[in-house]
C-alpha cells in the first residue's frame, strides 16, 4: 500500500491532473462558444452585406427614378411657360380683336346713319320730284296696274277652283 507520503505525492499530482482536466474542459467550453459567436458573426455579416447590396441597387434605383422625375418635371415647367407664353398671347390677340370689332361697329354704324341719311335725302328728293311732276301726269294717264301679277310660289286657297272632282 501507498505510504502517507506516497499519496500525498499523487495527491497534489491528481489534484493537478484534476485542474487540467477542469481548465480543458472550461477552455473546450470556450472555444464552441467562440465558434459559435463566430459563426453567428459570419452569418450577420453575410445578411448585412446582402442587405447592403440590396439597398446600393434601391438607392440606385431610386436615383434613376428621381433623375427621370426630375426631367419631367422641368419638362413639365416648361410646358407651363410656354402654355403661359402662348395663353398671354392669345389673350392679347383677343383683346386686339374686340378692338378691331368695336371699331368696325362703330364704322359700320356710321356708315348705316350716313346711309340712312343719304335714303332720307334720297327719298326727300325723290317726293320734290314727284309732287312737282305728278299733277301733269295725273291728269295724262290713268292709274296704272301691275302687268303681271307678283307670284307667291304657292297656290293658296283663292287659286285653287272651287268645283274640283273628288276622288
Amino acid at each position: 500500500m501507498p505510504t502517507k507520503k506516497a499519496a500525498s505525492r499523487l495527491d497534489p499530482a491528481a489534484r493537478q491532473l484534476k485542474q487540467l482536466r477542469a481548465t480543458i474542459q472550461q477552455l473546450r467550453a470556450k472555444l464552441a462558444q467562440e465558434v459559435k459567436r463566430r459563426k453567428l458573426d459570419l452569418r450577420v455579416l453575410d445578411e448585412a452585406k446582402r442587405a447592403r447590396a440590396g439597398v446600393t441597387q434601391q438607392m440606385m434605383a431610386l436615383r434613376a427614378q428621381g433623375q427621370k422625375l426630375a426631367q419631367q418635371l422641368k419638362k413639365a415647367v416648361g410646358d407651363a411657360s410656354s402654355r403661359e407664353h402662348a395663353r398671354k398671347e392669345a389673350a392679347a390677340l383677343v383683346k386686339e380683336l374686340r378692338a378691331e370689332l368695336r371699331s368696325k361697329a362703330n364704322e359700320l354704324r356710321q356708315k348705316a346713319l350716313e346711309l340712312e341719311k343719304m335714303v332720307k335725302e334720297s327719298l326727300g328728293g325723290a317726293r320734290e320730284t314727284v309732287h312737282h311732276e305728278a299733277p301733269s301726269h295725273i291728269a295724262e294717264a290713268p292709274p296704272s296696274e301691275p302687268s303681271e301679277p307678283a307670284e307667291t310660289g304657292s297656290e293658296g286657297p283663292e287659286d285653287m277652283p272651287e268645283d274640283l272632282p273628288e276622288d
